[in-house]
């Protein structure tokens, strides 16, 4: 019988990193700080049962961006922090609500910018309440696309709570066509001083395990999104 290999003290074991949103650090609240954009997954599905595998999204955008990059955390501007899913309760309703208002209330009170990935439609009143709790005025709840308009024109006066639907833009857009260019105009349109908070939603990769396909589209659009917002700290 063949004796067991021993294992060598001085050989360090290679661990791979853990996979995050666009490659951020991993953090927790402590570590917020004012300015700093958050991404948060929602390990929800849509409560109208036609999108199964919403609650998976944040997770294949985080496989999608460890595909991406050989190094997680290379290139990742200062201030953009992954710090994981939220705490819900799906089976109940009311506190499941309660629980994302006082979680996303903890962020925006650090003066920090959340931004949702995944999970349900119905994120933009909850959003809206939270910033009228933090500024008291005119907080708008702002969904892309918007009806009837590739862009979403504002006077930059008002806070924004700011909700992309990812399955409205790809249902809207020609057979293989991904309408990467306008849903990025849509975005850059909107004053990012003024997005207190948003959500990317619409997304239900299931098993698209490779990050390849829906996956790597939604890290697409957040990378948009999360580039759009660093600009208000310029």
């Amino acid at each position: 019988m063949m004796a067991a290999e021993m294992p060598d003290p001085a050989r360090k074991p290679a661990l791979a990193q853990i996979a995050s949103l666009l490659g951020a650090p991993i953090a927790e609240l402590e570590a917020v700080r004012p300015g700093d954009i958050c991404l948060v997954g929602l390990f929800e599905d849509h409560a109208d049962g036609l999108h199964f595998g919403a609650r998976f999204a944040a997770r294949q955008i985080r496989y999608a961006s460890q595909a991406e990059r050989a190094t997680p955390s290379a290139g990742i501007a200062p201030g953009i922090l992954d710090l994981g899913d939220f705490n819900v309760f799906p089976l109940e309703r009311e506190r499941n609500r309660a629980a994302l208002i006082r979680q996303i209330a903890a962020l925006v009170e650090r003066g920090a910018v959340p931004v949702i990935v995944g999970g349900a439609f119905a994120m933009g009143p909850i959003l809206q309440q939270v910033l009228c709790r933090k500024e008291p005025g005119d907080v708008r709840h702002i969904r892309l696309p918007a009806a009837n308009e590739p862009t979403m024109p504002s006077d930059g006066t008002h806070r924004m709570a700011v909700t992309i639907d990812m399955a409205a833009w790809q249902q809207g857009a020609p057979a293989g066509e991904r309408p990467l260019a306008k849903l990025r105009c849509a975005i850059e349109g909107l004053p990012p001083q003024r997005i207190g908070a948003a959500h990317l939603t619409g997304l239900a990769p299931e098993l698209d395990l490779c990050g390849r396909h829906e996956s790597s589209l939604g890290r697409l659009v957040l990378e948009f999104l999360v580039a759009h917002l660093r600009k208000a700290r310029a």
